[in-house]
């Protein structure tokens, strides 16, 4: 089966609104603010929208105002700040951005792989990435993203093979 890839972003682009929690340190004041959300048209030529894609992309700087999950007696779970919503043309895919991994009140590169379900692509695309206000304060979580890549399958067409042999004529010459 044939595979191929898109890459929708490849430079750095900020989520935010540039208030900083307390301890935050920004690494990426270079890259792009989109500021609450970010709109990126990209295309999948001849894409089998049968088949599960994959988008992958590297992130740092997101946080939850939730601790880590604590399982409850009814089955859920306690402790789950909703992910940062990404959508491909309208469809939310499970998993989003979640928080990222800190060390010394730096935050760290990390790298993020959602599946995309069938029907969702088309040869001609929207993801819609957005930030949301974690702490409940109004305050937007700032993180940067990185290296956007789609990768899916693309169409298999059928070579039928044409017998020719008794059409073909010889050069007198």
């Amino acid at each position: 089966m044939s595979g191929d890839f898109t890459i929708v972003i490849k430079n750095r682009v900020r989520f935010g609104d540039l208030k900083k929690e307390s301890g935050e340190v920004d690494h990426d004041s270079d890259a792009l603010l989109l500021g609450q959300t970010g709109l990126f048209p990209f295309t999948c030529p001849g894409v089998d929208s049968t088949r599960q894609a994959v988008l992958q992309f590297a992130y740092r700087g997101s946080t939850q105002s939730l601790k880590f999950p604590v399982p409850q007696p009814d089955g859920g779970l306690e402790g789950i700040s909703p992910e940062h919503p990404v959508k491909i043309n309208n469809v939310v895919l499970d998993g989003g951005i979640p928080a990222g991994p800190f060390r010394d009140r730096k935050s760290l590169w990390s790298t993020r792989l959602l599946l995309i379900p069938p029907h969702v692509l088309r040869p001609d695309n929207r993801l819609l990435i957005e930030t949301t206000a974690p702490g409940g304060d109004g305050n937007l979580d700032n993180f940067t993203l990185d290296n956007l890549v789609v990768f899916f399958k693309t169409r298999q067409f059928i070579r039928i093979p044409i017998d020719v042999s008794g059409q073909l004529e010889e050069n007198p010459g």
